[in-house]
């Protein structure tokens, strides 16, 4: 609910709170990986998609997520074989690939540019 309304700070803690009550709910990684994503703090974000991924290897939009997330880091190659797979696993997903690269397209380039400047 947090997550929806925006409030990273709140849905961060929640999630953490709800993973360490169970910590075999794909959906809560997923969840926090677009939370940490949102705050820029990527690296983490990767690690929960990747979480989520592992307690369910068939999550699609969990790859989405981590796809998008290589992406603002400037990683095009791992974006592509999480995008990929998502793919496999569901073809449908596309359009949402398409709309959320398209809605992400600045921060992307600015992510690639950060990336380069490093």
């Amino acid at each position: 609910m947090h997550l929806d309304r925006g409030e990273l700070d709140a849905a961060i803690a929640d999630l953490k709170k709800a993973i360490r009550i169970n910590p075999n709910t794909a959906e809560s990684f997923q969840n926090l990986g677009i939370a940490l994503r949102q705050k820029g703090r990527w690296t983490e974000a990767i690690e929960d998609f990747g979480r989520a991924i592992a307690i369910n290897p068939r999550f699609a939009v969990a790859y989405v997520g981590r796809g998008l997330t290589h992406l603002l880091r400037g990683r095009k190659a791992e974006a592509d074989r999480d995008f990929e797979e998502s793919l496999k696993l569901d073809a449908h997903l596309v359009t949402l690939i398409e709309r959320r690269k398209k809605e992400l397209r600045p921060l992307i380039n600015k992510g690639i540019q950060d990336t380069q400047e490093r």
